[in-house]
């Protein structure tokens, strides 16, 4: 069983009595799509994601975005008919093959770049309970907590 937010940034897996924890898939493809949307220079709303699980697999919670099951792909991919990218297809593949990592050393750098930007970026949506993350003051100084307080008691461990 599979069960997460939309906006956390983990998921649990419960496998055999055990839970198992993996980054947010839906966060995750955002992250891709705005690296194709970069290399390729084409629009956000050109891209239409999916984030698919085994058909083996229960999903907890309902979702938005596009989470589906793989016996759902194809009828999921046909809603899909109008052609919104004229550009040549061999020259988008190009791209992206080039932009490929293939080294383990260009591999660990872009991990070390992704964990940097991690860091460095400032989510503004509550991941318990999406509602907005505001400055506040406490006691030890000013930082970050969900703006639904006391129904939601998160604060934001980033700086």
């Amino acid at each position: 069983m599979i069960y997460g937010n939309e906006y956390a940034d983990k998921w649990t897996q419960n496998l055999f009595g055990y839970r198992y924890y993996f980054l947010n898939p839906i966060r995750q493809n955002y992250g891709h799509i705005k690296a194709l949307e970069k290399l390729l220079n084409i629009e956000e709303n050109k891209f239409f994601p999916i984030v698919v699980f085994s058909s083996a697999t229960t999903l907890k919670n309902n979702y938005k975005s596009s989470v589906i099951y793989n016996s759902q792909i194809n009828k999921h991919i046909k809603k899909y008919q109008e052609e919104i990218i004229l550009d040549d297809i061999y020259e988008l593949k190009n791209k992206i093959l080039i932009a490929n990592i293939n080294t383990k050393e260009v591999r660990k750098n872009h991990i070390n770049y992704i964990h940097k930007k991690i860091n460095e970026y400032e989510y503004n949506i509550c991941p318990k309970c999406g509602g907005d993350l505001i400055y506040k003051k406490g006691k030890f100084g000013y930082f970050k907590g969900c703006s639904n307080y006391p129904n939601c008691t998160y604060i934001s461990k980033k700086k």
